[in-house]
């Protein structure tokens, strides 16, 4: 058929590449105070996937990324903070960010890339606006008063990794011993 020797070939369709899974994960930082700076020492995420995870150091941010990245690069990741304006100043240097999302002060998400994984970054506090010391009483969890002596958290003692009771004593209140 003449007609039909004419035609020309349709050129096949780009492929659309395929969206990664979303992995969600909890995390938190904590940090020593240097001035007004803080520096974080630890991380802590959980996750369904892998339980929890725990990375200590000086770069723990890029330990827990590079964690991510290497055995669960095939999903994009979303970590939640309570109170993520906080915790984003950890990973800021990490990340190569795309996105941030703000209300006047208010922190409210911020998306970026570390290698191959896309990280976002979301704030627990805008959802429940709570402390976390008062969820154990909402959602009837057990909860036990948190003594955290942050003046304790020094880079030489996180660095030593002890301290004598004498000097932890002497940073808690009387009826905290």
């Amino acid at each position: 058929n003449i007609e039909e020797d004419n035609k020309k070939p349709k050129a096949p369709k780009p492929k659309k590449k395929k969206k990664k899974p979303m992995m969600k994960s909890f995390a938190d930082f904590e940090t020593v105070t240097e001035g007004s700076k803080h520096v974080p020492y630890l991380c802590a995420i959980v996750s369904r996937r892998f339980g929890k995870r725990v990375f200590k150091g000086w770069d723990c941010a890029k330990k827990m990324l590079d964690f991510l990245e290497d055995k669960y690069s095939r999903f994009n990741h979303t970590l939640i903070f309570h109170n993520a304006k906080y915790d984003f100043r950890a990973m800021v240097q990490e990340l190569q960010i795309n996105s941030y999302l703000t209300n006047g002060s208010a922190f409210i998400t911020a998306r970026g890339h570390y290698e191959r994984i896309s990280v976002t970054i979301k704030d627990s506090l805008k959802l429940i606006n709570k402390p976390l010391s008062k969820f154990g009483k909402m959602f009837k969890l057990k909860q036990a008063k948190e003594v955290m002596p942050y003046d304790l958290y020094t880079r030489h003692n996180v660095d030593t990794k002890m301290v004598s009771i004498k000097d932890g004593l002497a940073h808690l209140k009387t009826d905290e011993h």
